[in-house]
């Protein structure tokens, strides 16, 4: 991909060798609808478990992979549905799907160099403070592919989940996946309006009478007609079944839907042509503690629902304004209450991670792994397999060895897990084939096995929930 990487190049000519390169390695046919959403997933995670192998290029390439599995997926999409569409359209389409111009043919004018602008002048004029900082005056295939990712991420705000460190926005990218393919369904003709009345993402007729229960539990009397429609939307969105909600909640205006997954909020804009509009707050294998408190002085700043990662930093905030009579206050507090009872709820749904010794009493460290992910997929209540354990170990392996033992190497010059090895060279295998023998190069690296030991205890803990609710999504 980076051959050549000096010669100036243009986002355009970058963005249609991409789509060349999909349509040149993907020929799969004869796929339903099904098999496109479990082809992309497991996409997805290959081609995410690979970049991890690329040293210090590994923030480039799984921005190429995520472009990348985007654009096969929307092949995919045109295939099934025999659409005909050059390289060209395919590259228009993928820039109004990442949000990058408004409309297709807009994006054919700009892909076939009869627009008045270049993507790089109308990456730069529309995001502000954002991508307009990583475009160079002349462009190498690296900075391309940053442009083009950068402008794709700040403005589908595809960060919800993803951060330093967290193996979500690599390899457990199914809600994502579903949520392009819908998408992508609308702008080629083929697929439903979202947040059709009386269907669920599971396609189950869902009755009013379905939700009584969680208004009851909600206190939630008045506006069921209005959340209803608040909760179809987020059934249809999200993908899930009625079963999956964990509860709801009020929030001024709006509805809080909790369910295994994740938080959300709906809020139902306009007066006459209605239409609802469905934010995810924040996944809920994300967080680690929550908080509630007044802020301000005297509580002009509202009352506050936070939640916070492992690390303490704060994720998110679900804010109730405090003005109004004097019955406001009790009313949120009994709303808020509820909520963080229900967001409380959906946390421990999410298993603690069972007791085990420190990985320093283990002979073998990849055997460690090994029984870790056996037990990540048994706590998600999926079928056991040797495939499926085997697939998380080399998972947790691959995502250790790049956000833990590159940092653990990099006061001794190490940028490259190539660099740990005395001939420079990685030996061939999979992640978790290769693990003891990367950990023994590592611990002479750092002089100690005690260190590399605490960050292995660390990662396994950590990482936890978010590996029992990936394989839950994945395959239940």
């Amino acid at each position: 991909m980076f051959k050549d990487e000096e010669r100036p190049v243009t986002i355009e000519n970058v963005l249609a060798a991409l789509v060349d390169a999909v349509r040149a390695d993907e020929h799969e046919e004869d796929r339903s609808a099904r098999d496109l959403f479990k082809t992309a997933r497991s996409r997805r995670r290959r081609l995410g478990l690979l970049s991890f192998g690329a040293g210090p290029l590994v923030g480039v390439a799984t921005h190429i992979v995520d472009l990348y599995c985007e654009t096969a997926t929307v092949c995919d999409l045109a295939d099934l549905h025999s659409i005909a569409l050059t390289e060209h359209d395919i590259a228009a389409h993928m820039l109004v799907l990442w949000g990058i111009l408004d409309g297709v043919d807009e994006a054919e004018a700009v892909m076939t160099g009869t627009g008045t602008q270049s993507l790089a002048s109308i990456i730069a004029g529309r995001i502000h403070g954002g991508a307009a900082e990583h475009i160079p005056d002349k462009l190498t295939k690296r900075a391309a592919i940053q442009a083009l990712w950068d402008a794709r991420h700040l403005v589908d705000d595809a960060r919800e989940v993803a951060g330093a460190g967290s193996v979500r926005g690599v390899v457990f990218t199914g809600h994502r996946t579903k949520q392009l393919i819908k998408k992508a369904e609308l702008q080629l003709g083929v697929g439903q309006p979202p947040e059709k009345p009386g269907m669920t993402g599971r396609k189950e007729t869902v009755s009013p009478n379905t939700y009584l229960n969680l208004y009851l539990d909600a206190g939630i009397s008045g506006d069921q007609e209005k959340y209803g429609r608040c909760l179809d939307a987020v059934l249809a969105q999200e993908g899930i079944g009625v079963d999956d909600i964990v509860g709801i909640g009020e929030k001024d205006d709006d509805l809080c839907v909790v369910y295994r997954q994740a938080i959300t909020l709906v809020s139902e804009k306009g007066m006459f042509n209605k239409r609802l509009e469905v934010r995810r707050v924040a996944s809920i294998a994300s967080v680690a503690r929550l908080r509630k408190e007044i802020e301000g002085f005297k509580g002009r700043g509202g009352l506050s629902i936070i939640g916070y990662d492992s690390s303490g930093e704060e994720l998110w905030k679900i804010n109730w304004g405090l003005g109004g009579p004097d019955g406001v206050l009790p009313m949120v507090e009994r709303q808020s209450d509820h909520l963080f009872k229900v967001i409380g709820e959906a946390m421990d749904k999410v298993s603690d991670a069972p007791a085990r010794p420190s990985v320093s009493s283990a002979s073998s460290k990849a055997g460690a792994l090994m029984d870790w992910a056996a037990d990540v997929v048994k706590a998600s209540g999926v079928e056991i397999t040797n495939e499926r354990v085997e697939e998380h170990a080399n998972m947790v392996a691959a995502t250790m060895r790049l956000y833990e033992f590159l940092p653990l190497g990099a006061p001794f010059g190490i940028d490259s897990l190539n660099k740990f090895y005395p001939a420079g060279e990685m030996p061939d295998g999979t992640p978790i084939e290769t693990f003891d023998e990367l950990y023994g190069h590592v611990v002479v690296k750092v002089g100690s096995a005690r260190p590399v030991d605490q960050v292995i205890d660390k990662y396994l803990a950590d990482h936890w929930a978010e590996f029992v609710n990936g394989c839950r999504e994945t395959y239940s």
